[in-house]
C-alpha cells in the first residue's frame, strides 16, 4: 500500500477532494508553455491508466504465463483556442510541433500543482501522439510503462557452487544481478566512495571489491536464504556468521561501514549480536560489538535503532585510527540520526603505527545469537547515497540454484520474466518505476492491508468463475544441471584438437569456449608420477611428453574462471615449443575439480494417467528446477487447479491512490457472509473533469496458518481448541475450519 504525501485529503472520507492530473515532459519544451505552466508540463482534459497482473499460477488463472504487468494509458490535452497557435506535425516552429517520434512523460496528479508537496506519480510511460486535427480542441498521446532500460542486451555470468552446497544461488539473486546491471537496486548502489560494496541478496556476488572467504560456515556461504522482515531476500540468520572484505590496497585511515542487520539481540553482551573486527597484516585486531540497544567495545555506549523509515535494519558504523594503536568507532541508523559516543579499541602491539601501513582485512561476524546481514558497504567518506530508497524490490522465489547455466545473450527483462515463470512468481514495475518481484506461491502469506467494506466502497461485487481453471492432470518438467566433482581436478573440460606451436621467447593466447552449457571450476593438477615432470601443468595431459621444458613453460587463464577464458601461455625457451604427445598428437587439456553440464529433463505429475487426462496442466520450470523444488511447487500448483476459484474483475470504486498492484486486503460483507482475503490484480483509474473512477480486479486468497497464528497469537493450543470446539456451529471437521477460517481474517 502506498503512502500519500502529507496534504492529501482522507482517501476513505465519502466525499474527498479530487486532485488534477498533469502530463509531465522531463526535461520537454513540448507542450509549450501555457496556463501558468512551463514547458514540458500540460494539464490533461481526460486520461486513463491500467496496470494488470496476469497468468503466473495467479487465482482464476493457473494456464496463464508469468504474473507480469507493463502499465498503459492514454492522456488527453487540450489545443490551444487560436488555430495559429496548434500544435501540429508539420509546424515549424519548435514549440508547436509535434514530437514524430517516442519520448518520456510522466502522469502526475496532485492538489497543488504537478511539482507541488503533494504531487503523485502514476507512473514514467514512453508516450507517443496518436491523433489530433487543425482545427480540432484536443491531441490524444498514447502510453506504455517505459522498459527501455530492462532490454539492454545482457550476457548473465554462469555459476557453480564449489563447495558441496555452501555458495548456492537463490533464483531471487539472479533477478536481483540483472536488475542491478541496469540500475536498479535492492540495496542501495556503490558509493562513489566505496572500496566494496556486497548486497547479499540472493547472491554472492559484490558489486564492487574483494571478498575473501573463511570456511564454509563463513558469511561468504551462507546457511540458506530466507525473506528478511522486509520481505526481501536475504541470508539465513546464523551464529556461524564469519566473513572477510579485505584487499592489500586498503589504506585505512577513517572508514563508514554500512549493513542491514537481521537478528540483533534486545540484550547487550560482548558475546551476542554482531561483532565488526579490523585487522591487520600480523594478525593483530581490534573488535567491536553491537546489539538492538547497545554498542561498544570495552564497554556499552547507547544507541538509537531504527531511526531510517526506508532502512530500519540499516547501521552506519564510523571508524576512525585517532592514534597509531588506537581505533574507535560510533553508530547511528539513519541518515539524519545522531552518532552514538564513541567507543575505543586499544592493540598494543603489532598494530599499524603509520597512515601508510594497511589494514588488510574487515570482518563481520555474529557472536552466540544468530545474525544476518546484507547491503554491506565500506567507504572513505560519509554518503547519502548509502541510504538511498530501493529501486527494486526482490522476495524469494524458493528455488536454490548450485549451478547456474546461461551463457546465450539476452536482455534482463527477458530473463527476469523466464525466472518468474519458471519460480511460479510475479514480476512488476509499481508507479514510480520500482521492479517487484514476488512468489505467487507466498501471496497467500502476506498480511492484509486493510478491510475493504464492500457495502460502502464498490458499487458492485462482479464475480466470474472459469472452469478452464481445473486440470485433472498437473505435471510439472525441469533440467538440473549435472554436477560433477573430482577432488584431484582431472575432469576433462576441453582439449585442443589442433597442435599448439608457441613461438621461442614468445606467447600464445588460445580461446577456450565450453562445448554445450558447461561451468567448471579450475584447479591445480598434480601427477602420480616422480620426476620433473610430476610438477606438470593442470592443462597438459596426463603422459605429456614436455618433460625437457617444463621449467620454461608458463600457463595462465585469462577472463573468469567460471566461464569461456583464455589460455595464455608463456615460452622462455630459445626454441619453439609444440603442445603434442609423443605421435605428435595435439595434447593440452583444460581440467577441474567441479564441472556442471545440463541433464536430463524430470517430471512430477499429480492426477490422473497423461493417456487419460482430458484436461492437462503443464509447467516447464527449465533450468531453474530440480526434484525437490518441482515437487513443492506441484503441490501448489495442484491444489490451484483442483477447483475454479471466483474472482472479481472490474468492479467500480471511489478513488483511492493507496492501492498498488500486488497489495493484499480483506474484501467484508456482512449482509451476504463475505470475509475473504483478496489479492489486487488490476487497478485502472480514469479521469475526466466529471471526475476520476477507479476500477479493481481482485483474486481470493485462501486462509493460511500464518492469518490463524495472528488471529490467535494469545492462545495456546489446547485454549484454542478449546475455543473452537466451544464456538463452532457444532462439532464437524467442516464447521470448526469454517469458522476458524471466518475469524481468521
Amino acid at each position: 500500500m502506498r503512502v500519500l504525501p502529507a496534504g492529501w485529503p482522507d482517501q476513505d472520507a465519502p466525499d474527498s477532494v479530487l486532485p488534477s492530473a498533469y502530463m509531465v515532459v522531463p526535461g520537454g519544451s513540448w507542450p509549450p508553455a501555457r496556463d501558468g505552466l512551463p514547458a514540458g508540463v500540460s494539464r490533461v482534459v481526460s486520461w486513463q491508466v491500467s496496470r494488470d497482473l496476469t497468468g503466473g499460477t495467479l487465482p482464476g488463472q493457473v494456464r496463464g504465463a508469468t504474473g507480469m504487468s507493463i502499465g498503459s494509458g492514454q492522456v488527453v490535452i487540450a489545443q490551444p483556442e487560436a488555430v495559429h497557435a496548434s500544435m501540429l506535425p508539420w509546424r515549424r516552429d519548435p514549440q508547436f510541433t509535434v514530437p514524430d517520434g517516442e519520448f518520456m512523460a510522466e502522469v502526475v496528479v496532485s492538489h497543488d500543482g504537478p511539482h507541488g508537496w503533494t504531487a503523485l506519480s502514476l507512473g514514467r510511460f514512453v508516450a507517443q501522439v496518436r491523433s489530433g486535427s487543425r482545427s480540432g480542441a484536443t491531441i490524444t498521446i498514447d502510453l506504455l510503462e517505459q522498459t527501455t532500460q530492462l532490454r539492454a542486451p545482457l550476457k548473465l555470468t554462469p555459476h557453480i557452487d564449489a563447495t558441496g552446497g555452501s555458495r548456492t544461488i537463490e533464483a531471487a539473486g539472479v533477478v536481483e544481478q540483472l536488475a542491478r546491471r541496469v540500475g536498479l537496486h535492492a540495496c542501495p548502489p556503490a558509493s562513489a566512495a566505496a572500496l566494496a560494496a556486497m548486497p547479499l541478496v540472493g547472491s554472492l556476488t559484490q558489486e564492487r571489491g574483494g571478498v575473501q572467504s573463511r570456511g564454509a560456515g563463513s558469511l561468504w556461504a551462507p546457511a540458506g536464504w530466507q525473506a528478511w522482515p522486509d520481505g526481501q531476500v536475504g541470508p539465513a540468520r546464523s551464529t556461524a556468521l564469519d566473513g572477510w572484505l579485505g584487499a592489500s590496497s586498503w589504506i585505512f585511515q577513517e572508514w563508514f561501514v554500512t549493513l542491514d542487520v537481521d537478528g540483533l539481540p534486545a540484550v547487550w553482551s560482548t558475546a551476542a549480536g554482531l561483532r565488526i573486527r579490523l585487522q591487520d597484516t600480523a594478525g593483530n585486531a581490534t573488535d567491536f560489538y553491537l546489539s538492538a540497544a547497545h554498542f561498544g567495545a570495552s564497554s556499552a555506549t547507547a544507541w538509537t535503532p531504527g531511526a531510517s523509515k526506508v532502512h530500519p535494519d540499516r547501521l552506519e558504523l564510523h571508524v576512525v585510527r585517532s592514534s597509531a594503536t588506537t581505533v574507535t568507532c560510533s553508530v547511528r541508523s539513519g541518515p539524519d540520526a545522531p552518532w552514538s559516543a564513541t567507543a575505543s579499541a586499544t592493540v598494543s602491539s603489532g598494530f599499524p603505527r603509520s597512515a601508510a601501513d594497511n589494514f588488510t582485512q574487515l570482518e563481520v561476524k555474529a557472536g552466540t545469537t544468530p545474525v544476518a546481514v546484507r547491503g554491506i558497504q565500506v567507504t572513505t567518506a560519509a554518503d547519502p547515497a548509502v541510504w538511498a530508497e530501493p529501486t527494486a524490490h526482490i522476495e524469494p522465489s524458493g528455488v536454490t540454484l548450485q549451478a547456474l547455466l546461461l551463457d546465450s545473450v539476452t536482455d534482463a527483462w527477458g530473463t527476469i520474466r523466464e525466472v518468474a515463470a519458471a519460480t511460479m512468481s510475479s514480476v512488476w514495475l509499481t508507479e514510480t518505476g520500482v521492479l517487484m518481484f514476488r512468489r505467487l506461491i507466498d501471496t497467500d502469506l502476506l498480511t492484509p492491508k486493510r478491510v475493504l467494506q464492500v457495502a460502502n466502497r464498490l458499487t458492485d461485487l462482479p464475480w466470474t468463475s472459469d472452469p478452464a481453471d481445473i486440470a485433472d492432470r498437473v505435471s510439472i518438467t525441469a533440467t538440473p544441471p549435472v554436477i560433477r566433482t573430482d577432488a584431484s581436478g582431472s575432469i576433462l573440460v576441453w582439449e585442443a584438437t589442433d597442435p599448439v606451436v608457441v613461438p621461442a621467447k614468445g606467447s600464445i593466447d588460445i580461446p577456450v569456449e565450453h562445448v554445450g552449457m558447461t561451468v567448471s571450476v579450475y584447479a591445480p593438477w598434480q601427477r602420480s608420477v616422480t620426476g620433473l615432470e610430476s610438477s606438470g601443468s593442470r592443462w597438459m595431459a596426463l603422459d605429456s611428453s614436455l618433460t625437457v621444458v617444463t621449467s620454461g613453460i608458463t600457463i595462465f587463464t585469462i577472463g573468469d574462471a567460471t566461464n569461456g577464458c583464455t589460455l595464455r601461455i608463456v615460452n622462455d625457451n630459445a626454441l619453439a615449443v609444440s603442445m603434442v604427445n609423443s605421435a605428435a598428437a595435439p595434447y593440452l587439456v583444460l581440467r577441474a575439480e567441479v564441472s556442471a553440464t545440463a541433464g536430463e529433463q524430470i517430471e512430477v505429475a499429480a492426477g490422473v494417467g497423461e493417456a487419460v487426462a482430458r484436461s492437462p496442466l503443464q509447467v516447464d520450470m527449465g533450468a531453474w528446477g530440480d526434484p525437490v523444488t518441482a515437487a513443492r511447487a506441484l503441490t501448489w500448483l495442484s491444489s490451484q487447479a483442483s477447483r475454479a476459484r471466483w474472482t472479481v474483475t472490474g468492479v467500480e470504486r471511489p478513488a483511492d491512490f493507496r492501492e498498488q498492484l500486488g497489495d493484499v486486503l480483506i474484501l467484508a460483507d456482512e449482509e451476504t457472509d463475505l470475509r475473504v482475503k483478496a489479492l489486487i490484480t488490476g487497478i485502472e483509474w480514469t479521469g475526466s473533469a466529471v471526475g476520476i473512477k477507479q476500477r479493481d480486479s481482485y483474486a481470493v486468497l485462501g486462509v493460511t496458518n500464518a492469518d490463524i497464528a495472528r488471529a490467535f497469537s494469545g492462545l495456546t493450543n489446547a485454549q484454542l481448541i478449546s475455543t473452537i470446539t466451544a464456538n463452532a456451529a457444532g462439532t464437524t471437521n467442516a464447521a470448526a475450519i469454517r469458522w476458524l477460517d471466518e475469524r481468521s481474517i
